[in-house]
């Protein structure tokens, strides 16, 4: 069994409805095993592809060990498009992996292209750990955030989130993992309340401001 930690409870997140997979292994890949109860077709080459399902990577749990993680080989080229269950705007991501472990492979995404609305971008990610539980003893940092802040996506609506590209290192850079994929929402922006003084110097203003254009209009 996963374990679910604060990252999934309290954060505004937006949950996955479904989810995609091309030129994957299957569960027992390496030794690994993962869920998924979608459509899988083989591509005949000893990769499959996963479509119109759910499994591990959106159950709301964070692995413990290989036996509820998914394994990826980086020469498969593999994509997830993960389907949310509304249009949001997201702040960032987090890939959470399996720790504390003396596996080399968690951990190891260095970098990953993100696609929303037909539009790319590379990001680097963060290693991250959950407060409270230990770090990997080998690659130290087994989960990796992807902040959106400073990209061309702080401000996108979308429903779809395309993962390709991805870019490892560390003892194993053939291999990397996935155990969650969580969207964290961002903060609503709501303007606040105007005082009945703000609203009286607001139509003062607007009052001068039609007359100012009107006088303008005769010059």
């Amino acid at each position: 069994m996963g374990s679910i930690f604060p990252e999934l409870a309290n954060a505004a997140t937006v949950k996955i409805s479904s989810y995609d997979v091309t030129n994957t292994h299957l569960s027992g890949f390496g030794g690994w095993n993962h869920n998924y109860n979608g459509t899988i077709n083989s591509n005949g080459n000893g990769t499959y592809n996963y479509s119109d399902g759910s499994g591990t990577l959106n159950d709301g749990l964070i692995g413990t060990d290989l036996g509820n993680t998914h394994l990826f080989f980086k020469s498969d080229n593999s994509t997830i498009s993960t389907f949310l269950n509304q249009k949001s705007t997201i702040a960032n991501i987090k890939l959470f992996s399996y720790g504390p472990t003396d596996n080399g492979i968690p951990g190891n995404i260095d970098a990953v292209n993100i696609t929303i609305n037909g539009i790319s971008q590379t990001f680097s990610t963060i290693g991250f750990q959950p407060e409270g539980i230990p770090p990997n003893n080998i690659n130290r940092l087994v989960n990796e955030l992807i902040d959106f802040s400073n990209s061309i996506f702080p401000n996108v609506v979308s429903d779809k989130v395309t993962f390709s590209n991805f870019q490892t290192s560390g003892n194993f850079p053939e291999y990397y993992s996935i155990s969650e994929i969580v969207f964290d929402q961002a903060a609503a922006s709501v303007p606040e309340p105007l005082s009945l003084g703000g609203i009286a110097v607001a139509g003062a203003m607007g009052l001068w401001m039609k007359r100012k254009r009107k006088a303008s209009s005769t010059v």
